[in-house]
């Protein structure tokens, strides 16, 4: 009769768990270094600000009245021209807050603080901080591209926005 203590076991000795575990921390640290993690971040930001300008455009067109983009220092929001009311944007806010370290570059046409769409989807820019029938009214139709850089960490990601027709990109 064989005893079964003389059995010969399979698995992993201790000392061989204990290796593969320092592989898989060595592993982790070297990704977790070279992660790019803000850039990551800036082009989410860079994405949803200019879902959020094409969504404008929109309103603007379905709706045949002025809506506004309005830029004010890490924040922006979209505005109905007639009631100066915000509209909701993603995730249920009225305000879109920038993330951790990005922040708006210098806006072009300079002096930029709100971007206006009419009912035919055409933008306009205006220095107003202020969304009214008149100052939509009153906003300068772009002659060349906007632009609107992000920035984070020495990167920058900008949503530019094409004179008459409106169409917006990001690079």
């Amino acid at each position: 009769m064989r005893l079964l203590l003389n059995r010969p076991t399979k698995g992993f000795t201790l000392i061989e768990f204990v290796i593969l575990l320092l592989i898989i921390a060595i592993l982790a640290i070297v990704i977790n270094i070279n992660w790019p993690g803000s850039s990551l971040t800036l082009g989410a930001e860079a994405t949803q600000l200019a879902t959020d300008l094409r969504y404008t455009q929109a309103l603007s067109m379905t709706q045949g009245q002025r809506y506004c983009l309005k830029i004010s220092g890490g924040t922006y929001q979209i505005l109905n021209s007639a009631t100066g009311s915000p509209i909701l944007l993603a995730f249920g806010n009225v305000t879109s807050i920038l993330g951790n370290g990005i922040s708006f570059g210098s806006i072009s046409p300079s002096g930029s603080a709100m971007f206006v769409f009419d009912g035919a989807g055409i933008p306009y820019y205006s220095g107003s901080t202020t969304c009214n029938t008149a100052n939509a009214q009153a906003a300068t139709p772009l002659a060349t591209s906007g632009s609107i850089p992000l920035t984070a960490g020495g990167q920058t990601r900008t949503i530019l926005i094409s004179a008459e027709t409106g169409r917006v990109l990001v690079q």
